[in-house]
């Protein structure tokens, strides 16, 4: 109702004064949408009182609401926001302000209302909204206050957003607005309705808006440079942050960050030295691909998630050294996704106690040596993708020298230090066939699978990757 209130000649109220229909009153669940904005407020007395934040809001929940029953035509799958009602929690008018003279219920609204307001931005169902550039509708003009990054309310509110919320649950107004106008017509033909799928939306924010989860340690010191309307605002702030982050993180199943380029090599690294071995227990799926600017780190990282680890997809992260040693604790981990990631060097028998293993992709991994045979145990084992990398067919471990493997009578292969290359360029087939003779349990795909032609080198292209496809066209 929103949308149609401000076209009316809507003035915004604080929430002790708003009425029906722009005051829901229903219950929250799956047929309800909310959308936590997070802006600067225009003044210390009033949020919005020329309605240029609001104004904004309104375009954007309009394409919402034009486009929530779009579907894609192969998959019949619905891309927009369906029958879900959405729902604005905009802070003025949805807990009680002083300005408006508040009553001690509306006082104990408000308190109760500033310790849950955490929860809005950082729950995984609701759809953050972040007024990235709200400072300058600031009723002095857009320097009249702190720019949005500097601000301590939408500061927290932001990184609370991005402690656990999937990449796709968090929209930038301004960033949204602009691919809305560029791109959003109502065409009548199918073919040429595609921009009412949320996916684009989604994609033009996600490189513009994904950041790494920032633990509690470091939101402390950065809490410090903010600026509050209310000072006292700062320890409350710090506190609340501090109990987010440990809930959340703690709890966190699910950690997606694929191709974020807002993320420096120090983000990087405080996110697998510090935050995920010291806060995050409990990760099940990690999808860090394509991500270049991951420099100097081990697969160290993960052993503090060695139990409850099952999918680790960390493509074309060329930035990763050592070994896979890390990884042999990770007793329930069943895909292992580390095409180019070229600086991991060994051979695979640490991976050769992992039963649960179903998939397991090293392509242009140049710095892996030895044999394939050590994972012919493996009964899970569906897929192996070696392409372009020096592994063989030996038994042995990565130190190499003669080996013989007569699996169940099966051929007979001897490879030599000296004359690997060799062996390796003419009788590839004699490799898989040995290893296939070798292999218990499911029977296993060999190479690539799957969009084949998506390799490594073509998603560093798609990603815009230049440091790894430089890396991979030298085979570094």
């Amino acid at each position: 109702m929103l949308e149609n209130a401000v076209e009316a000649g809507f003035s915004m109220k604080p929430a002790q004064y708003l009425q029906r229909p722009l005051k829901y009153e229903g219950n929250i669940g799956d047929n309800t949408l909310i959308i936590p904005l997070s802006y600067c407020w225009a003044s210390k007395e009033h949020a919005d009182p020329e309605l240029r934040t609001i104004k904004q809001v309104v375009r954007f929940l309009k394409y919402l609401i034009k486009t929530r029953h779009y579907k894609d035509a192969r998959s019949g799958r619905t891309l927009g926001i369906g029958d879900q009602k959405p729902l604005l929690f905009l802070d003025y008018m949805s807990l009680p302000q002083k300005a408006g003279g508040r009553t001690f219920l509306d006082l104990q609204q408000f308190e109760l209302g500033r310790k849950c307001v955490g929860i809005l931005y950082a729950h995984a169902k609701t759809m953050t909204l972040l007024g990235t550039m709200t400072h300058e509708n600031h009723e002095d003009g857009p320097l009249g206050r702190t720019e949005f990054f500097e601000s301590g309310w939408p500061f927290f509110e932001c990184q609370v957003a991005g402690l656990g919320k999937r990449p796709d649950m968090i929209y930038d107004l301004t960033v949204s607005l602009k691919w809305i106008d560029e791109n959003f017509t109502e065409s009548p033909y199918p073919r040429h309705q595609s921009n009412q799928s949320l996916f684009f939306l989604q994609e033009a924010n996600r490189r513009k808006t994904t950041a790494l989860p920032m633990n509690k340690r470091d939101f402390s010191t950065r809490v410090m440079d903010l600026n509050f309307m209310n000072s006292a605002d700062r320890i409350f702030v710090d506190g609340k942050y501090a109990e987010t982050s440990d809930e959340i993180l703690g709890g966190l199943k699910e950690l997606l960050r694929e191709d974020t380029p807002l993320a420096s090599a120090e983000d990087w690294k405080i996110l697998l030295v510090e935050t995920m071995p010291g806060y995050c227990k409990c990760l099940v799926n990690v999808n860090l691909s394509n991500n270049d600017k991951i420099q100097d780190v081990t697969l160290s990282s993960f052993e503090s998630i060695a139990g409850t680890l099952e999918h680790l997809n960390l493509r074309n992260c060329p930035g990763f050294r050592g070994s896979l040693e890390p990884l042999m604790k990770c007793k329930k981990l069943k895909v292992l996704q580390m095409s180019g990631c070229l600086q991991i060097a060994g051979g695979l028998d640490w991976l050769e106690g992992l039963e649960e293993l179903e998939e397991v992709d090293l392509e242009c991994c140049f710095r892996l040596t030895g044999a394939i045979l050590p994972l012919a145990g493996l009964e899970k084992l569906k897929v192996l993708n070696v392409c372009d990398t020096a592994l063989g067919g030996s038994n042995g471990r990565s130190s190499g020298g003669s080996i013989d493997v007569s699996p169940d009578d099966a051929a007979v292969v001897a490879v030599t230090t000296q004359n690997m290359d060799a062996v390796l360029d003419q009788n590839v087939d004699v490799f898989v066939a040995a290893f296939q003779a070798a292999k218990k349990g499911e029977q296993c795909t060999i190479g690539r699978y799957g969009d084949a032609w998506k390799t490594p080198l073509w998603r560093a292209a798609n990603s815009g990757q230049v440091l790894t496809i430089q890396m991979l066209l030298e085979g570094v």
